[in-house]
C-alpha cells in the first residue's frame, strides 16, 4: 500500500468521475419530456390555464436513427480533415484564432445553457415556475420577428456564465488555470450529449462504436491530430 502514488491515482478517479458525470448529466438532459409536459397541460386544465409552462413543451425535433449515426464519423473526419488542410497550407495561426473566439462565445453560451439546467435541477420544477417569465418581443408593425422568454433565475445566471470565457480570452494568469478549462468542458460536454437525441439504444450504441474507431484512426493512424 506505501507505494501507491496517491497524487496520481486521485488524478485518474477525478478524471473518471468527471467523465462519468458529463456523459450521465448529457444523458438526462438528452431525455424527451414529453410525458412530464402532458401531465403539467393536464393538470393545468383543470385548475388554472395560465399554470400551462411552454418551457417543459418539448419541441418536436427529429430524433437520430441508425442511418444518422453511420454518418456521423463520415461527417467529423471531413470537418478534422478540413482542420489538417488549412494548418498545413495556411498556417495553425488562423485555426488558432478562429476557435479562440469561437470558444470564447461558445463557452458563454454553453456555461449559461448548463448553468441554468444545473440550477434547475437542483430548485426543483415546482420551485422554477415559481419565478416569473420575461418575454422579449421583436415586432415590425402587427408581425413577430423574433420571441424569448426567459425567467428571472436564468437572467441573473448570465453573468456569471461570461466568467469563465472572459477569463479564459483576457486573463494570463487565471485563463489557463484547470478550474476554469474544467467548468467550459463539462459544460461543452454536457450541452453536446444533450443535443443528441437518438430513437434508440441501438443507435446510441452504432453512434459510440463509430466513434471509437474514428478516434483510434485519427490519432494512431495518421499524423493529423498530432498536426
Amino acid at each position: 500500500m506505501g507505494g501507491l502514488d496517491w497524487d496520481l491515482l486521485s488524478s485518474y478517479a477525478g478524471i473518471l468521475i468527471l467523465a462519468c458525470g458529463s456523459v450521465y448529466a448529457g444523458s438526462f438532459g438528452s431525455l424527451p419530456i414529453g410525458n412530464m409536459a402532458f401531465t403539467i397541460k393536464k393538470n393545468a386544465k383543470s385548475t388554472d390555464d395560465s399554470f400551462v409552462d411552454t418551457e417543459n413543451e418539448e419541441e418536436v425535433t427529429e430524433r437520430m436513427s441508425s442511418d444518422d449515426a453511420w454518418l456521423f464519423p463520415v461527417f467529423g473526419s471531413f470537418v478534422l480533415f478540413g482542420f489538417y488542410l488549412v494548418i498545413k497550407y495556411l498556417g495553425k495561426e488562423w485555426i488558432n484564432w478562429f476557435l479562440g473566439w469561437y470558444f470564447s462565445v461558445a463557452g458563454v453560451a454553453s456555461v449559461w445553457k448548463s448553468s441554468i439546467s444545473l440550477t434547475r435541477f437542483i430548485l426543483g420544477e415546482k420551485c422554477w415556475k415559481w419565478f416569473d417569465k420575461i418575454n422579449f418581443v421583436v415586432k415590425k408593425g402587427s408581425i413577430t420577428l423574433a420571441s424569448l422568454s426567459w425567467r428571472v433565475p436564468s437572467l441573473l445566471l448570465f453573468p456569471l456564465a461570461v466568467i469563465p470565457s472572459a477569463l479564459s480570452s483576457f486573463s494570463k494568469s487565471y485563463g489557463k488555470s484547470a478550474f476554469i478549462t474544467d467548468v467550459m468542458g463539462l459544460s461543452f460536454a454536457h450541452n453536446a450529449i444533450s443535443l443528441l437525441k437518438i430513437d434508440s439504444f441501438a443507435t446510441g450504441a452504432i453512434l459510440l462504436t463509430g466513434l471509437f474507431f474514428y478516434d483510434i484512426w485519427w490519432v494512431f493512424g495518421t499524423e493529423v491530430v498530432g498536426a
